[in-house]
């Protein structure tokens, strides 16, 4: 039996499973604190669990065995190469992923073979996927939330604010087909009328805020009494 059969025969206890979608690009360009890319490397491809392709995030990996527009062609390639997928040098065509912390997603290509890998080693006992491009990203989750919080606190105190997440590149660290960035985040809050701006990097200095607006009701200038104007 061809390995395109034994695929089509095969159905593990994730195939029903849900892609996921990859979060918004606000996180990946805005409040990632590390950026490791890697040219070809190493990826367990059991731990992928959603894709950037909009058309098959939302469906299953048995939808996208069965229905992806491009898999018979990849599933026919499977017969003919299946050294491919075992092969330890960069895929040519090129595979790439994305990894958001621990979560990692398929990037803007490879997504039916990385289905055909899924269900191939699933049959063989096999994990490890070699030679293909990652993108990893640490994502600040506690910034992101902190700038969610600002601009809900602005808009609920009619207050006239720009708030404007910034990235600053403190540190790069490279080598042959591989690098790393690491980052420096902060939220820069501007008064639009006056124009008087404070920069925060923590929830401590939001509460330290909030302290000083609170001041206001009892008729105290705070510190930040530009901000507030």
């Amino acid at each position: 039996m061809q390995l395109s059969e034994q695929l089509k025969n095969h159905k593990p206890y994730w195939a029903d499973y849900t892609i996921q979608t990859l979060p918004d690009d606000i996180l990946i360009s805005t409040f990632t604190v590390s950026h490791y890319w890697a040219d070809s490397t190493s990826i367990n491809v059991c731990d992928v669990i959603g894709t950037a392709h909009k058309e098959y995030a939302g469906k299953s990996w048995q939808w996208l065995l069965e229905n992806g527009r491009r898999m018979p062609h990849n599933l026919g390639l499977l017969d003919t190469n299946p050294v491919y997928y075992e092969e330890q040098c960069k895929k040519e065509p090129s595979m790439y992923f994305i990894k958001l912390n621990d979560k990692l997603y398929i990037g803007a290509d490879g997504n039916h073979r990385t289905c055909i890998a899924k269900y191939l080693f699933d049959i063989e006992g096999k994990s490890v996927l070699h030679g293909v491009t990652l993108d990893e990203y640490t994502i600040d989750y506690s910034m992101f939330n902190l700038y969610s919080l600002l601009k809900e606190f602005a808009v609920s105190n009619n207050l006239r604010w720009i708030i404007e997440p910034q990235r600053e590149l403190v540190e790069r660290i490279d080598g042959a087909g591989w690098k790393r960035d690491n980052y420096k985040l902060k939220i820069k809050i501007t008064n639009s009328k006056s124009m008087y701006s404070v920069e925060i990097t923590s929830f401590s200095e939001f509460y330290s805020l909030i302290k000083d607006y609170n001041k206001l009701f009892k008729k105290i200038r705070g510190v930040y009494k530009e901000l507030w104007k």
